[in-house]
């Protein structure tokens, strides 16, 4: 295991991020949600490192890794991932990244498919129409006025299934923790970059394999992740029972089952 930050380069961000598993077998890249950090993909690791070389890290805005100032765009987020591969001398890697981590994962897809094995894109959409954007203005906004603690409880709710939420426990408490440490100054940034999402309409000249997978109760995801699926060349969609948008964390095991399936598959 190996967990540091690197100096990339000096008009870059500093990246916190973390590998696990053997030395010689395949990268295997994972991606977090918005006022996440790397921590989100503790459930993961286990499984994902006894058949790939596992690089977690914490997007721009958020967890150990530096805060420049906003606000950024998805391209931004794009050349992280691969300055960071350039960094650690990694060609090529397999993908998985959630929500904001599931957008990035697709650009990269798209601005360089020679650096990426598969993709799976999970409980993201890949468009921003008007609700998409007026919602991330109420949370900015809810942002400016209260802090983080502003958009805490709506957060969690869309999060999670309603079974999850009235159980509440470890996990609840866990994801709560997570959000709280999200600087709002990264949380703004990544909002304004979500709100320039435009990877719906180029799917049909993605070259990469890719699978979508979203959780049953993950609001308008399910029909939308369907959607997208039938948009992208031999792409299939994965549908996690019982599970919202943190789907990797309310449902583990399902998650890790599909995915290790998806990966090992020739």
């Amino acid at each position: 295991m190996k967990q540091t930050e690197e100096n990339i380069d000096p008009s870059r961000p500093r990246l916190n991020y973390r590998i696990d598993g053997p030395v010689n077998a395949p990268w295997l890249t994972l991606s977090h949600s918005l006022a996440t950090d790397i921590s989100m993909w503790e459930p993961q690791i286990a499984a994902l490192s006894q058949h790939f070389r596992v690089l977690s890290y914490d997007a721009r805005g958020h967890g150990s890794s530096q805060v420049p100032t906003g606000p950024y765009t998805m391209q931004q987020l794009v050349d992280d991932v691969i300055q960071l591969w350039d960094a650690l001398n990694i060609k090529q890697s397999h993908f998985i990244g959630l929500s904001m981590g599931g957008m990035t994962g697709v650009g990269v897809a798209l601005h360089a498919p020679e650096r990426i094995g598969k993709l799976l894109a999970c409980d993201c959409r890949l468009d921003a129409p008007e609700f998409f954007r007026n919602m991330w203005d109420t949370r900015m906004h809810a942002i400016h006025t209260g802090g983080i603690e502003g958009v805490l409880s709506q957060t969690i709710g869309t999060w999670f299934t309603q079974t999850q939420l009235t159980e509440g426990g470890p996990l609840i408490e866990q994801v709560s923790n997570m959000i709280r440490r999200t600087q709002a100054q990264g949380y703004l940034a990544c909002a304004a970059a979500l709100k320039g999402l435009d990877y719906k309409q180029s799917l049909s000249e993605l070259k990469v394999q890719t699978r979508f997978l979203v959780g049953d109760q993950d609001g308008p995801h399910p029909p939308e992740m369907s959607e997208l699926a039938k948009l992208t060349p031999k792409s299939e969609l994965d549908i996690i029972e019982n599970a919202a948008h943190l789907s990797s964390m309310e449902q583990p095991h399902a998650f890790n089952q599909a995915a290790l399936e998806y990966f090992l598959e020739p």
